[in-house]
């Protein structure tokens, strides 16, 4: 519509009605020139009740992904090298360098080349110090690295003086002479022995972690030619980390079975301690929560314990072994597996202590001496000739192997039958009980 000046004031139409135009906004013959003038001498029309045209959203763009790759992923290889590259490693790793000197190179090459997380840069840690390496500030490192360049510093020289890993042996210190370069020994001491047991890693993820990051780091120094007069014997410490990653999964798994229902029973009937126990004055768990619930199946489990042992005589003695017997030997030993047996399953005849019983099965195990970091086996009395049978049930028996090695509380009963009362440790074949070089040199200075 078009606005003349001597038209009343107007009314507005909004969506909750009408509106007043107050006299300020009403045209008059004074200011009507100068809006004509102001819109090009043309009427201003305008839509009454009409929306402004609505603005497009623009779409977001994807943000990237912020998780960046490590290095350590099982599909990353590393692709083949520059001549460049290679005329330089050729210069680092020289064969004619000492040995100690190569290592350090490559262990500050491969730390530069990965993304770490905390429970890598720890076992990476643990693995170095088993293997003799220390780790600490040199007297060089209050120099940056654009200082060294400055100073015309090729990268060797700088390598070595930013270098926080370092080997102390080899280089002529008093004492040396004992150490030999040995990785197939320091890789089955550190995962046998010193991820499970004295770093305490024991959930299976763990364990695989710590068998692929060392292995991914001997891969690494073949691939770079770092120490080849050792070639051979990094290839059969990458054999261990192949075995390691399935051993040791499987001896976490017969730790947790062991000893299994039949050797507790046995434990309780044939034990010194009674079977209904009384509850110490301040356990005092609250109805229904997990702690009472544990509780009341732990003296469940013992007052079962005399049917839960006689049923396992009657499906494995076939009514050859007498139930009545005593316990004429305890003996804490280590033993090694020589075989498994597997028996059919029994048909459940009912009954809660005939649960797991069922699947009893047996393990044929032989004492043996444990390989310890320092102690010569040759000077030790030999351990017996025998074969000694224990029972166990199909839980535990499934991730036995032949070879693996448990440190157990082993008794004796009168009428044949041996029973594990408690364990310390389950072992892979290839065990060795491992100390850090730098807690034997504190045992020989306070020697």
């Amino acid at each position: 519509m078009t606005m003349e000046a001597e038209h009343p004031p107007a009314e507005l139409t909004t969506p909750n009605g009408t509106a007043d135009v107050s006299p300020e906004m009403t045209p008059t013959k004074e200011n009507s020139g100068d809006a004509d003038a102001n819109c090009g001498g043309e009427s201003l029309e305008i839509a009454v009740g009409s929306s402004p045209p609505k603005k497009k959203r623009k779409r977001k763009a994807k943000k990237k992904s912020s998780k960046k790759p490590t290095g350590f992923e099982e599909y990353v290889v590393e692709g083949p090298m520059t001549p460049e590259q290679v005329a330089e490693e050729n210069k680092l790793y020289n064969p004619e360098k000492p040995f100690e000197e190569r290592m350090e190179l490559c262990i500050q090459r491969y730390r530069a080349r990965k993304r770490w997380d905390p429970t890598r840069i720890k076992m990476f840690g643990g693995y170095l110090v088993a293997g003799g390496v220390k780790t600490g500030q040199k007297m060089w490192q209050g120099m940056d690295t654009r200082a060294m360049k400055d100073a015309e510093m090729d990268a060797q020289e700088i390598h070595e003086m930013v270098a926080t890993d370092y080997i102390t042996g080899g280089r002529g210190e008093e004492g040396d002479e004992e150490w030999a370069v040995d990785f197939e020994y320091v890789v089955r001491g550190y995962l046998s022995w010193k991820v499970p047991y004295d770093m305490s890693y024991l959930k299976d993820e763990e364990l695989v972690l710590a068998t692929q990051l060392v292995k991914n780091f001997l891969n690494y120094v073949v691939y770079h030619n770092v120490a080849p007069e050792h070639i051979d014997n990094i290839k059969a410490a990458i054999k261990v980390c192949d075995d390691a990653e399935i051993e040791l999964v499987c001896c976490s798994q017969v730790s947790a079975a062991l000893p299994g229902r039949f050797n507790a029973a046995a434990s309780v009937v044939f034990g010194d301690t009674p079977i209904e126990l009384e509850n110490p004055s301040w356990l005092t768990p609250s109805p229904g929560s997990e702690i009472a619930r544990i509780a009341e199946e732990y003296t469940r489990e013992r007052s079962n314990a005399p049917d839960i042992y006689g049923a396992a005589v009657d499906i494995l003695g076939g009514g050859k072994i007498a139930k009545e017997a005593k316990l004429v030997k305890k003996e804490f030993m280590s033993v090694e597996v020589v075989e498994i047996i597997m028996r059919p399953i029994v048909k459940d005849e009912g009954g809660e202590f005939f649960s797991g019983i069922n699947t009893l099965g047996v393990l044929k195990v032989k004492p043996v001496i444990l390989e310890e970091d320092g102690i010569d086996k040759s000077k030790m009395a030999p351990p017996p000739d025998e074969v000694i049978e224990i029972w166990l049930e199909r839980r535990a028996l499934q991730y036995c192997f032949v070879g693996m090695k448990i440190e157990a509380s082993i008794n004796r009963l009168s009428n044949g039958i041996n029973f594990i009362d408690s364990v310390t440790g389950v072992f892979c074949k290839f065990f060795v009980r491992l100390e850090d070089p730098s807690s034997q040199d504190e045992e020989a200075e306070e020697a």
